[in-house]
């Protein structure tokens, strides 16, 4: 639920993934920092125990984890300041999810790009205007000549 007030801001709310490393498996502080800010969490990606590849707060190991929140712009910062405070958090990023309509349409994660057969056509045009080496010795003794 949006925070009071947000409730005017609703139709502004806009998705952000947020991404986070945490010391241990509890993320209610971290929850409690989003709702108090008026981000509401659209979807939650579990927490993965992950070895750090360097001590941060002199942790060797942290919890990773991403929410999908919907929030206004100007309620992101502020939101993103309480959560990076938080002692529990290592660290925190928020980045804006940008599906394109197309990739959604065909049920095609945005990492992938696009899909294979888009991919062989740009191929087979690139090919296509290759020339072979008859060709291109004949070009050259038409310039030649």
């Amino acid at each position: 639920m949006l925070a009071p007030h947000m409730e005017g801001e609703k139709k502004d709310a806009v998705e952000y993934r947020l991404s986070f490393v945490t010391r241990d498996e509890d993320t209610t502080a971290l929850r409690a920092a989003l709702s108090a800010h008026g981000a509401e969490i659209a979807k939650e990606q579990p927490l993965i125990k992950v070895r750090l590849a360097y001590p941060v707060k002199k942790q060797q190991f942290g919890f990773s984890g991403a929410f999908v929140l919907l929030t206004a712009p100007g309620a992101l910062q502020e939101a993103l300041a309480a959560v990076t405070r938080s002692e529990n958090v290592l660290r925190a990023m928020a980045t804006r999810e940008f599906p394109g309509e197309e990739e959604k349409a065909m049920g095609i994660p945005p990492s992938m790009g696009h899909p294979r057969s888009a991919r062989r056509a740009v191929r087979e045009r690139v090919y296509r205007s290759q020339l072979s080496n008859e060709a291109l010795e004949k070009k050259i003794e038409e310039i030649l000549q």
